[in-house]
């Protein structure tokens, strides 16, 4: 009944890249993404899961450590994406927190004014919730790092559709 101020909310995970219905109605908005400051810099980012500056080489994103073949929990880390500085779990609520600069920022232009999407992946969890360790967890399951390969191909997009709120590309071979 009232046009001007409606609103309209669509949830879900984004399955298959191209095929996905709530990833299209995301493109159709501005695209937000949550943006932390780094404690050491004070760079704004979005957390990714990995990422390398072509510039400096400062490698950013997930790391963490394995014993054996084993996760080491608590060496599981987010290192800022402009100068490497490890965030570690305890540092989320500082990291999350909008009284140290956390905000969202549109990163695109919407088809409409006014739509407004947001890209909120499990990466955002709060302290006490799901931790950085069962990400990565995860990701281990579906893709062997090491030998640069897929493990379960299906654990894999699990992990892409739930984990990165991301769609998932399926690739025929080459």
């Amino acid at each position: 009944g009232y046009w001007e101020r409606r609103k309209i909310f669509r949830g879900s995970t984004p399955l298959l890249l191209g095929s996905s219905k709530i990833e299209a109605q995301y493109l159709r908005g501005d695209q937000r993404k949550y943006m932390v400051m780094c404690k050491a810099c004070g760079f704004p980012q979005a957390l990714r899961w990995s990422t390398t500056d072509k510039e400096s080489g400062v490698r950013g994103g997930f790391m963490w450590d394995m014993d054996d073949g084993i996760l080491l929990l608590e060496s599981v880390r987010y290192c800022c994406q402009n100068c490497g500085e490890a965030h570690y779990e305890p540092d989320k609520e500082r990291l999350f927190s909008e009284d140290h600069g956390a905000h969202g920022a549109p990163t695109a232009r919407p088809v409409e004014p006014g739509i407004r999407s947001y890209h909120l992946p499990a990466l955002y969890t709060p302290v006490g919730m799901q931790p950085w360790s069962k990400c990565v967890s995860a990701y281990l399951k579906g893709y062997d790092p090491v030998e640069k390969r897929v493990r379960s191909l299906a654990k894999y997009q699990v992990f892409y559709n739930n984990i990165l709120a991301e769609p998932f590309e399926v690739r025929g071979s080459k």
